[in-house]
């Protein structure tokens, strides 16, 4: 119900974001990949850029799988079994056979198909086993078809996760797929590894932070059709919330619903 008004159908204030992410996009249809990260805090438009991006991508009928972390925890490389389930899904039988008893280890789905992991002497060599098996299956699979594999949320990520996603980064320098991954800048620290792969020159680092006073303003045309917002209200605002985009539009909703934001004939007005 919340979701029902006040939304801007345009992206505001990311022009030079979505330009990056377009020339990813464009380098992917060109069978040239990419690796990306994508951070801000809590509600600098994330979701909303990678949602824009997830479109085009799916309308260049390219694969896209996803894995999402979350604040409860989840299994070790849990995100990462989900997106890469989401490629298994997609891999040609002949692919799948020569992987899938490796893979197994990693993919339940593999399982339901038969396959049976090999027996290993020990945890190590299990890990081995399966991480070049994964980079072995995805170089091939990108080169048939081209895909983006996305963690969301790598704030919450497990520390087996951020080492396979880490892994990938390296080991698929130069393969036809894009890997992206989200996080909130404000709860990583820098010195943590998810910031190794941008360190070592092999990911990009796309770093949201606030609109500027003119997004704001730009933002508020985009949500408020015909708003006559006095600019001292607007400078309030923006100071109050800094310029995030999403906490400028839960304050609107505030002021709606208090009746403090109001249409009158035709417009919004305070």
């Amino acid at each position: 119900a919340r979701t029902s008004y006040l939304y801007a159908a345009s992206l505001v204030g990311r022009d030079q974001e979505s330009k990056e992410l377009d020339d990813v996009r464009l380098g992917l249809q060109g069978k040239r990949g990419a690796a990306v990260l994508l951070s801000g805090r809590g509600g600098e438009g994330k979701t909303r850029l990678l949602e824009e991006f997830r479109l085009r991508i799916k309308l260049d009928r390219a694969a896209w799988a996803a894995g999402q972390c979350r604040k409860e925890g989840l299994a070790p490389l849990a995100p990462m079994v989900e997106a890469l389930t989401a490629l298994e899904a997609r891999t040609p039988d002949e692919l799948r056979a020569r992987h899938g008893n490796t893979l197994s280890f990693l993919l339940p789905s593999l399982r339901a198909k038969g396959f049976s992991p090999p027996t290993f002497t020990n945890p190590q060599q299990a890990k081995l086993a399966v991480a070049e098996a994964a980079t072995a299956w995805l170089r091939a699979l990108a080169a048939t078809a081209p895909f983006v594999l996305c963690i969301e949320d790598l704030h919450w990520a497990d520390g087996a996760t951020l080492e396979m996603l880490n892994h990938l980064v390296r080991t698929l320098q130069g393969a036809p797929c894009v890997l992206f991954a989200t996080f909130r800048s404000n709860e990583v620290d820098r010195t943590s590894i998810v910031y190794s792969t941008v360190d070592e020159g092999l990911a990009r680092h796309l770093a949201l932070g606030g609109l500027s006073r003119a997004h704001i303003d730009e933002l508020l045309r985009a949500t408020l059709d015909q708003h006559r917002l006095p600019s001292p209200f607007v400078d309030e605002l923006y100071a109050a919330t800094e310029g995030n985009p999403f906490f400028l539009i839960e304050a609107l909703r505030a002021f709606v619903e208090a009746g403090e934001l109001v249409q009158a004939e035709g417009a919004w007005t305070t």
